[in-house]
């Protein structure tokens, strides 16, 4: 079961209190008690928290730990590459989003980031494959 004070950060992030949600997330992620599985959430939670405060390295950071935590995530792999685009940092981004894409194929809107995150680095025929992917993957749902 999943605990329950991530509800309480999540309704922080609702109501766009950044600080009050990355407090919360804080005092989850110190808590040596806390399964993985919420440990990831709480990571992921706080990275948005960070986000919203405009601190793209600590949200990096905590996206970088969550992905540690469940490497098969393909969407906290896909939110990486987008914060590292946001970043300035292309090739990261391009190396997020191609691991978004190995872990699940038929992600369509990682496949999407990957192609802008190419075309970004002038890497054209990649960034048009790419594109072909995401049409493919996203046929297939």
């Amino acid at each position: 079961m999943s605990d329950p004070r991530l509800a309480a950060l999540q309704a922080k992030l609702a109501g766009n209190d950044a600080a009050g949600a990355r407090a919360a997330a804080d005092a989850m992620l110190a808590d040596t008690e806390l399964a993985p599985a919420d440990r990831f959430v709480a990571l992921v939670l706080r990275a948005r928290a960070h986000e919203m405060a405009g601190n793209l390295q600590g949200a990096i950071v905590d996206l970088d730990g969550a992905t540690a935590l469940d490497p098969r995530n393909a969407r906290a792999w896909n939110e990486l590459g987008l914060l590292c685009a946001d970043a300035g940092l292309a090739e990261r981004a391009v190396a997020a989003f191609e691991r978004a894409t190995r872990v699940d194929p038929k992600y369509a809107r990682a496949w999407n980031n990957l192609g802008n995150a190419l075309r970004s680095a002038g890497r054209i025929a990649e960034a048009l494959h790419a594109a072909e992917r995401a049409v493919d993957a996203d046929a297939t749902y």
